[in-house]
């Protein structure tokens, strides 16, 4: 039985809306679009990836990014179309 913390699930940081681990000291740099990490995703716990396990990039100092709002995309049953959903 998988468990989910109450913290993960009020924030939206699941496996679904994981984007990737980024540095602490990048979180406020400002892109092209004048907006920061911190702005644009949730920062979360980090996740296993190539660079090592989750534990080791929390210990390196490492953060998970997050999507705000999940997109879920449905398609319709005999047809091309394809719907988008926002949660």
């Amino acid at each position: 039985m998988t468990t989910i913390t109450k913290k993960n699930d009020q924030t939206g940081c699941t496996a679904a809306t994981y984007v990737g681990n980024r540095s602490i000291r990048c979180l406020d740099l400002v892109g092209p679009d004048q907006k920061t990490i911190r702005q644009k995703y949730l920062i979360g716990e980090p996740q296993d990836c190539p660079m090592g396990r989750a534990d080791e990039m929390k210990q390196r100092g490492f953060v998970g990014i997050y999507l705000k709002e999940a997109v879920t995309f449905f398609r319709l049953p005999n047809s091309n179309r394809i719907l988008q959903k926002t949660w």
